[in-house]
């Protein structure tokens, strides 16, 4: 499944969306103030770019949360009437594709499939070298299982080809 939408602007006064990367950044390091130099303040982990890119992980650690919201320009939203969690970008007005891929690999371990071939590979862009590496690898590793699946179904497509073209005079 690739990208919805959502306006975000009319989902922060409905109860669809629960803001769970904010929660999380709010329990875990609290308010922004002088005392508090850690804190976020009052727009932090709120989804910015009106679209919402599923996740197929069901319970999702505070601590997985806060590190995909601290490492990327993501955070996690809950959807509650599918029952589904989604990442939302907190930032826009240049490619974010590493920061999805690289939120993709902290929460769900890979990129999202439908997701692969939007990734940009020229340079890091929004993330740091050590993570544009990191999302570059795991691309590398899911392009390859991908081509081998790809090669395995054109095989079988090439086979039934051959098998039916052998039986042209057959009656359909």
């Amino acid at each position: 499944m690739k990208s919805i939408f959502v306006d975000w602007s009319f989902e922060y006064n409905n109860d669809t969306w629960d803001f769970v990367g904010r929660n999380v950044l709010d329990t875990k390091r609290g308010v922004w103030s002088s005392d508090n130099q850690d804190g976020i303040d009052e727009d932090d982990g709120y989804p910015l770019y009106n679209f919402a890119y599923p996740l197929y992980s069901k319970n999702i650690e505070d601590e997985i949360i806060l590190k995909a919201c601290e490492m990327t320009n993501c955070t996690v939203v809950y959807n509650t009437k599918e029952d589904a969690y989604y990442l939302a970008l907190t930032g826009c007005g240049m490619d974010m594709s590493q920061d999805i891929a690289l939120a993709y690999i902290i929460i769900d371990g890979c990129i999202d499939w439908d997701f692969l071939d939007s990734v940009y590979v020229s340079g890091p862009l929004s993330v740091s070298k050590s993570n544009y590496i990191r999302v570059l690898e795991e691309l590398n590793r899911q392009v390859d299982i991908s081509i081998s699946n790809y090669k395995t179904l054109l095989v079988q497509i090439k086979e039934k080809l051959s098998e039916y073209a052998a039986n042209e005079t057959e009656v359909v």
